[in-house]
């Protein structure tokens, strides 16, 4: 029985430090949005937190942002040239990124399907 106890005292203690780190992440960001289907565009200093579908954020020239965080599916985040994003991170499906191919954005928290930076589109091949 004393095990028992122990056990389920870890175990609280657990879900208690998850939920903690959760909400400081998510709801505690500098610039925290719920929703669906908004487009937004602006210069953002700090945190962002997105949950939500089918949203489409852009960071603009001049920004310095730590983090972006997205919760939901089908979402866009483009990055100017200019502006500065350390990570974009996440769980849901078909998130895209679209930055310049030159700038460096920690990616691997971004979990789930389809997610990514969008991909550059090359050059035509018809010489045209």
């Amino acid at each position: 029985m004393k095990k028992m106890f122990k056990f389920l005292v870890f175990m609280m203690t657990l879900v208690l430090a998850g939920g903690v780190v959760g909400y400081y992440q998510i709801i505690l960001a500098d610039y925290t949005y719920n929703g669906s289907g908004k487009t937004l565009s602006d210069v953002f200093h700090g945190k962002i937190s997105f949950t939500g579908n089918h949203n489409d954020v852009t960071i603009k020239s001049g920004s310095e942002v730590e983090s972006v965080t997205i919760l939901g599916n089908d979402n866009t985040i483009r990055i100017e040239e200019g502006a500065h994003v350390a990570a974009v991170r996440g769980l849901g499906n078909n998130n895209i990124v679209d930055a310049p191919p030159n700038m460096e954005i920690d990616l691997h928290l971004l979990k789930g399907q389809n997610n990514g930076r969008k991909k550059a589109i090359g050059p035509s091949l018809d010489g045209l």
